[in-house]
């Protein structure tokens, strides 16, 4: 099947992570040869990395990824973008035809995200359409629209950006700017697109890390989460797959009072901002 041409991929990252391009666009071309013609991995610094059919976009010397996201839509004149993280591999086969399924939906159905991994879950069944689900946008519980891999409808995508954010603000945001602008949000539970998460703040985890050396794919000297931290995050992610809004929201309670901070409490991210930028998201 030939690539589809009203997708653009778009790969985030930035400088101190092009140690990983090499080997994702490896596995990208691999397991999805016949991927977007346009296909972008979108940076900070110029380079003189070349990457066999993908190209580098430098948004700039600090710019954050919310403003290099921006800026690279430039390089985009499809209706749909896909848009993943430089640390998310891709593992598995990614057919077009399901893709085409996805962009079919969003067309016919007006919606402008589909989210294409499930954390956090989703309830709302879409009627005809076989796991798949509307998001909660009021869910106080999760982050409903994300930066895991997801298909944006660029004119969606270009609307989320609002100002001087970093990437963990920006993420907080996503869903609060989603429901101010009315937009339709899904979440896909088909699996179109199996990646393997390699990165947690500069750090491999050991699951990625077994399976590059498995399969002959070397990253560097990246040094290891401790196995204490990926348990947690293991424990964390299951637990926003399963557990109840209502059970979800007392554990969160809880850990609250053992010193957990989560991102989505940090209200600084908002009151750092101007009023118009500000406005542009409450």
């Amino acid at each position: 099947m030939k690539p589809l041409d009203n997708l653009s991929l778009l790969i985030s990252s930035y400088d101190k992570c092009s140690d990983l391009w090499k080997t994702h666009v490896e596995l990208l071309n691999k397991n999805w040869p016949d991927h977007p013609l346009n296909t972008i991995i979108v940076t900070d610094e110029e380079n003189d990395i070349h990457l066999d059919g993908v190209f580098v976009f430098a948004a700039g010397h600090g710019k954050e990824m919310p403003e290099r996201i921006h800026d690279s839509l430039k390089a985009i004149n499809t209706e749909y973008v896909l848009l993943t993280l430089d640390d998310y591999f891709i593992i598995e086969p990614v057919l077009n035809e399901k893709i085409k399924d996805i962009l079919d939906f969003m067309d016919e159905n007006n919606v402008d995200y589909v989210r294409l991994y499930d954390i956090p879950n989703e309830k709302i069944k879409i009627d005809g359409h076989d796991k798949m689900y509307w998001i909660d946008l009021d869910n106080p519980y999760g982050y409903g629209v994300n930066l895991y891999a997801g298909i944006w409808r660029k004119s969606f995508l270009k609307q989320t950006y609002t100002g001087s954010l970093s990437a963990w603000q920006y993420e907080v945001v996503l869903s609060k700017v989603a429901k101010n602008v009315g937009a339709k949000c899904a979440l896909s539970k088909r699996q179109e697109f199996k990646i393997l998460d390699v990165v947690r703040k500069g750090r491999v985890l050991h699951k990625a890390n077994r399976y590059l050396r498995c399969n002959g794919y070397n990253i560097g000297n990246r040094p290891l989460v401790s196995y204490k931290t990926e348990i947690k995050l293991f424990v964390m992610g299951r637990g926003k797959r399963i557990l109840p809004k209502n059970i979800g929201l007392r554990v969160k309670k809880i850990m609250r009072k053992f010193g957990y901070h989560f991102y989505s409490d940090d209200v600084q991210s908002i009151n750092s901002l101007d009023n118009d930028e500000k406005n542009n998201i409450l």
